[in-house]
């Protein structure tokens, strides 16, 4: 399924902690005829759009499919492309007592499938052929966050112990506390704290320990955390400084590769892709990577393999959805 942009926006500056961008001059957008700053440009239209308008546009069955250009003129395009592989069902008939609830997945080298269920206190493993069930491994409290560490290894949070986590090669960020205790804290493999970002007064997003999802940059020292309350994906760097903001209706799971951000919205029914690294005068910009006709029903967790060229999603509450992802190129 080719990649369609579906809808960009840049928040006001005001709602972004940092320096103040320079005002760009208003001008008369083509479709409610009013003087706003121009956010994009339609070749196929041939028209310029306010933000408002934009997202209309790019929303609008007829016009949705159109390639647009952001205000500072440079085409973007979705890097990679995906098709459906294989629908897995969390639930495991005769082990699980009732339907399962999957909060969080990885895929480890080859294509094995790991995932947790919060409801049975389990971690389970499918095999990368075709998805059957191979094992599962008990827990004695609630696994709340899941992560790779390497094609091998994993890393899984714990309720009343940390609550959602993104490992890179040498780190781990996890979301800790709630309330004004909330917290993100950065780690080695160790578990020796390198930083604390506190999540009190900011405005990345509410510590509740089930509103935020979150994934980590460590080389740029960079967080993407997707704000479930303020319907938004943050680019937060170490010091608590939102760098960027992009709207997402009712985000959900997060996942980084290179310069990738795939970001998954619940009553959408849609997972996005977007490029993370913005040159100065360009905006986020979300790509439709998949929708309601390739399966995608109320996803909430994602994880991709870029050995597997896999993408994972959880939908509809106990279901995998397995798809081969690659970069176009």
């Amino acid at each position: 399924m080719e990649s369609r942009q579906v809808k960009m926006s840049q928040l006001p500056n005001e709602l972004t902690v940092g320096p103040k961008e320079k005002t760009k001059k208003a001008d008369v957008c083509d479709s409610c005829k009013k003087k706003k700053e121009l956010t994009s440009y339609c070749d196929v239209s041939k028209q310029s759009y306010c933000e408002i308008c934009t997202q209309k546009h790019n929303t609008n069955g007829a016009t949705k499919e159109h390639l647009q250009a952001s205000s500072g003129g440079t085409h973007v395009r979705g890097e990679y492309r995906a098709t459906h592989h294989k629908h897995t069902p969390t639930t495991v008939p005769g082990d699980d007592k009732g339907a399962a609830c999957t909060l969080g997945m990885v895929i480890l080298l080859g294509g094995r499938l790991v995932v947790i269920d919060n409801r049975h206190k389990s971690l389970k493993l499918f095999n990368s052929d075709r998805y059957t069930y191979a094992f599962r491994r008990n827990f004695t409290h609630e696994p709340r966050g899941i992560a790779a560490i390497s094609g091998k290894e994993i890393a899984i949070t714990f309720a009343d112990k940390h609550v959602c986590l993104k490992v890179t090669k040498k780190s781990l960020a996890i979301e800790v506390g709630e309330g004004k205790y909330g917290a993100i804290i950065i780690t080695n493999l160790s578990g020796v704290v390198l930083k604390e970002i506190s999540g009190y007064t900011r405005r990345f997003g509410i510590f509740t320990g089930n509103t935020i999802r979150l994934v980590h940059d460590q080389g740029k020292q960079l967080l993407y955390i997707a704000d479930l309350t303020k319907d938004c994906v943050n680019c937060v760097d170490y010091n608590g400084t939102i760098v960027w903001k992009v709207r997402v209706e009712s985000p959900r799971g997060i996942h980084h590769h290179g310069n990738t951000l795939f970001i998954a919205s619940k009553s959408k029914n849609e997972i996005y892709q977007m490029k993370t690294e913005l040159g100065a005068d360009e905006l986020p910009i979300l790509y439709l990577l998949l929708d309601s006709e390739d399966g995608i029903i109320e996803p909430r967790f994602l994880s991709y393999n870029a050995q597997a060229k896999r993408l994972v999603v959880e939908v509809a509450g106990n279901l995998i959805q397995t798809y081969n992802c690659s970069n176009r190129n």
